[in-house]
């Protein structure tokens, strides 16, 4: 699949002060920012950063400078990526200290169908980083190819949370949950796992969060 990045903007004559607004008073509109991605997934940037990264869920990074998205990937990784309906490379986060670090963190499904989570650097602040400087942090067995989550985000601790899915909506037909420790945990009325992640010990934590 083709797909473009777009970028959504609300703009009214009071904006950006919108305490109290009538939402009919607000127009909202998408910007194009590029096109001839391939199932784009998701894009962010580090802080203080002007580019903008975009997934590509088969298993490629790319970079928006200035409007133009550059030729050559930031990051490829499609040769250990499983890309198929839900399952791929489905997250990125940026090290809070990446300008100095240059490491990166991505969620992506390999070959075997399971959930990786590996570091990557950029080691001299360029466009492309090292695919073969990856380090693994997590490694989750996923029980089907479906509901495997793949949001990654720094928390105001500087910890990495990782979301793993509940393990496939086809679980609860075979009569069976996922084991305890298994990483994928699920207890009615639970909705989401996540797991917590210090980047510096590779020592993860199980945070398991109710609905609402």
């Amino acid at each position: 699949m083709v797909g473009s990045v777009a970028l959504a903007a609300c703009t009214s004559t009071i904006f950006p002060e919108l305490k109290g607004t009538d939402s009919s008073q607000l127009a909202i509109s998408l910007v194009e920012l590029a096109n001839g991605l391939e199932s784009p997934v998701y894009a962010t940037s580090p802080v203080a950063d002007p580019r903008l990264f975009v997934v590509e869920q088969p298993g490629r990074i790319r970079i928006l400078r200035g409007g133009s998205l550059l030729p050559e990937p930031f990051l490829d990784i499609t040769d250990r990526v499983s890309f198929d309906d839900e399952r791929g490379l489905l997250g990125l986060a940026f090290d809070p200290d990446f300008r100095a670090s240059g490491r990166f963190f991505v969620n992506y499904t390999d070959v075997d169908g399971n959930t990786r989570i590996e570091a990557y650097l950029d080691k001299d602040g360029g466009d492309r980083a090292d695919p073969n400087s990856a380090m693994l942090f997590l490694e989750v067995e996923q029980p089907f190819p479906t509901h495997n989550g793949g949001q990654i985000e720094f928390g105001p601790d500087n910890m990495l949370y990782i979301s793993l899915g509940d393990g496939g909506s086809r679980v609860h037909r075979l009569g069976r949950l996922p084991a305890p420790g298994s990483g994928l945990a699920r207890q009615p009325p639970l909705v989401l796992f996540v797991r917590r992640v210090h980047p510096a010990r590779r020592r993860d934590r199980p945070i398991v969060r109710p609905p609402g």
